[in-house]
Parts: structure tokens; sequence; C-alpha cells
């Protein structure tokens, strides 16, 4: 028997979301309210076979993480991914030489940009971690912008790099300047975050595994933030 509490009935299910799957953008429940006494819901399901986003009454938040060979470092530890992202939906990106707009190193994987205009749904946040192979006369984060409004995400998170890293001055000085310019760009300060401990390797770029479990916690954290954001529209809606 179910009894309302101040007049509404709370229903809650558990759904399995894959992990580094396509995402599906949603998922849709209905209970046969009126079996039990209770007036049919205001919104229902869809009735064909496929929906749109906007008609789905519950949504799982959707996450893309794009980097280069710092992020990873997920993948040498235990469960990075899974603790990178928690209960979100997400899809990873992750490759060596991976640069933001340019050319890449060998073995050549695709662009930042690249990625971004070729997955069916980038979703609604996109996670960028990206510059240890760039410079900064070529890190384009306009272009990148462009594309992701494009695409309809309302959320970039967008981290900068360790202080040591060779090449961070120029492109976090790039970053701070766009987070001014897009208040859908939410900076990430990795470089703050990380400072003083010993989480790099001899080259200053890439990651120990304490480290490792340190980004990936670090980008959980950035995650909600900005899926938080999201339920404000005139922060979390691309503006410009």
């Amino acid at each position: 028997m179910l009894t309302p509490r101040g007049g509404v009935v709370t229903f809650r299910r558990r759904v399995a979301v894959p992990v580094a799957s396509a995402m599906s953008g949603g998922f849709c429940a209905e209970f046969d309210l009126p079996a039990v006494g209770l007036a049919p819901p205001a919104i229902r399901c869809p009735t064909g076979p496929t929906a749109t986003r906007d008609q789905l009454p519950a949504r799982v938040p959707e996450v893309t993480v794009i980097a280069d060979s710092v992020g990873t470092g997920l993948d040498y530890v235990a469960g990075g991914r899974a603790r990178a992202t928690g209960p979100w939906s997400a899809v990873f990106d992750l490759k060596v030489c991976r640069r933001l707009v340019a050319p890449p190193c060998p073995p050549n994987p695709p662009s930042a940009l690249s990625v971004i205009r070729s997955l069916p749904s980038p979703g609604d946040v996109v996670v960028i971690h990206v510059g240890y192979n760039d410079a900064g006369s070529t890190y384009d984060i306009g272009q990148v912008m462009r594309a992701l409004k494009a695409r309809g995400v309302r959320r970039v998170v967008w981290l900068n790099l360790q202080s040591i890293a060779p090449v961070a001055g120029s492109v976090n000085a790039a970053i701070t300047r766009a987070e001014s310019r897009y208040r859908w760009l939410q900076l990430a300060d990795w470089n703050r975050h990380s400072a003083g401990h010993g989480w790099f390797v001899a080259d200053r770029d890439h990651l120990t595994p304490s480290g490792a479990t340190a980004l990936a916690g670090f980008y959980r954290t950035e995650i909600a933030r900005a899926i938080r954001a999201l339920r404000t529209p005139q922060v979390g809606s691309p503006a410009r």
C-alpha cells in the first residue's frame, strides 16, 4: 500500500549506466498510479520507439572527457574512470599525443576539436584536459568553444596545466582569458590543486599512481560543480 506524504508519492528507480559506451540520453519509466487510487502523472513517457532528450521526464546528465596522455593516467589505477565520473553517464576519449586543434604527434590521434565534431552526442558537460603537447600560439580555445556550442554542449570544464609543465605558462594564460570571455566555461584549477604534491614523474607532465588517483577525484569534483551549474539556466546556457 502506498501512503502519500504531504500529498506526494515519491518513486525511485535505479538504472545501470554503462561506462564508456554510447550515451542513451536518459530513461523513462511509468507506474500504474490509477491502480493504487492516484491520478496519472502529468508528464508521460513518449509512446514511440525513440524520443528526444527533452521528452524524457528523467535524464542522466551526460559527460564527455577529452584528454591527452596525462588523462590516460586514469587507466593505470584501478577503477580510475569510475572514480572520475561517479554516477554520471560518461564517455572517455583519452589519447597519447593529442593536441587541441593542431596536428598531433605520433601515434597521430584526432585532435580534441575533431573528437567534438565527430561524436554522436558530446552530452551536457565536456571536460577538456589537453595542452601538454601544444603551444600557446596554436591553442585555439575560441574555435573549440564554437564547435562545442554548435553541438549543444551546455557546460565546459577546462583544466589548466600544472605550472611545472614546460608549456604551462602560455596555455594557462589562454585558458584564463577564455574564462573571462565565456561564462559557460568553468576553469578547473588543476595547477593550484596539484601544487606542492609529488604526483608527477620525472618529465613533469605525467602522473604517478597517486597523482592519477588525485586527478580522478579532481575530475569528479569539477564535474559535480558543472552539473550543479546546469540547474541555473543563465549560468549553464552557452551565451557566446
